[in-house]
């Protein structure tokens, strides 16, 4: 199986008309039905060529969608956990969040977490060619028309630490999916994951890679329920509290059982699990301790 995009000369090869569509297909049928996609030209054009360039655009994008569905169906069953969690690891995984999200500066992982949300609010096939990394602004702008900023603003403005404050201090019980982007934005620009697949884009998930976290939104037809998954080999899971807390600590549990001793995984899962003292209980501590001076300046006041 060849997921790598194929070369400009590769495609100019394919599309000459010199070789027969079904050997075309086969050449290009593992990266247009399940390759990550970087340049989304590249991957349009690919598309282009596989389809023998006989149907308008978005008829081709939507065969694409179709294919990746079909990948996410035969390649992922669908696991429903029950992950327990003490108050204590849930209480860490609290301060840590909080901590981390206000000192946060995102600028490595907010243009990520603007491009999952875009994602969302947008018909699958509209964004399978997409760069999962990019806001899809070009699509967002021909679906919303003149409502387009009204639609997209809000997602720039709001701050993500706003969000994973107001996620973590509302009662247990089934959260948002733009909470949880927040949450594992957090963590990622601790650590440099979870990587977050939407719709199609899961089709792009190695199994035995790091687990990740998966988004099914209305509009990706599979035969899975919509809403958050850890995707871990060839389970997309999905945890039965539908607790923010209970999805990030569950991904971060299976992450850390297949992490090489290197991974930056570990000193996050220590202080979270077993509670011991390293970078990120500092991180805690420090945070406690500005916001205990603050209000003892504000009291004062």
């Amino acid at each position: 199986m060849d997921c790598n995009p194929p070369t400009a000369i590769d495609l100019l090869w394919l599309g000459s008309g010199n070789l027969p569509l079904a050997d075309v297909k086969r050449q290009l049928h593992d990266y247009v039905s399940r390759g990550a996609i970087e340049s989304e030209a590249q991957f349009k054009e690919a598309v282009a060529v596989y389809c023998n360039r006989t149907e308008p655009e978005t008829y081709n994008l939507k065969t694409i969608q179709q294919l990746r569905e079909h990948v996410i169906i035969d390649t992922f069953t669908l696991g429903i956990v029950r992950p327990v969690f003490n108050s204590d690891v849930k209480k860490r995984m609290t301060a840590l969040l909080l901590a981390s999200s206000r000192h946060a500066t995102f600028a490595s992982t907010g243009e990520h977490y603007v491009a999952a949300l875009i994602r969302t609010r947008l018909e699958a096939w509209m964004t399978v060619a997409c760069n999962p990394t990019i806001p899809c602004y070009k699509q967002a702008a021909a679906v919303f028309g003149n409502d387009a900023n009204d639609q997209i603003r809000p997602i720039l403005e709001k701050p993500i630490k706003a969000e994973v404050q107001e996620a973590l201090e509302k009662e247990p019980g089934v959260t948002t999916v733009r909470a949880v982007m927040a949450v594992a934005t957090t963590i990622k620009e601790l650590i440099g994951q979870p990587a977050l697949h939407v719709d199609g884009h899961i089709a792009s998930f190695i199994p035995g890679n790091r687990p990740a976290l998966a988004v099914i939104s209305d509009t990706c037809n599979t035969s899975f329920p919509k809403g958050v998954f850890i995707l871990k080999e060839t389970e997309l899971c999905q945890v039965a509290t539908g607790n923010i807390l209970d999805i990030i600590l569950f991904w971060l549990q299976s992450a850390v059982s297949c992490a090489e001793a290197s991974d930056p995984v570990h000193p996050v899962a220590e202080f979270i699990f077993n509670g011991r003292e390293n970078t990120y209980h500092r991180k805690v501590k420090s945070q406690q301790a500005s916001m205990e001076a603050a209000m003892s300046l504000n009291t004062a006041i």
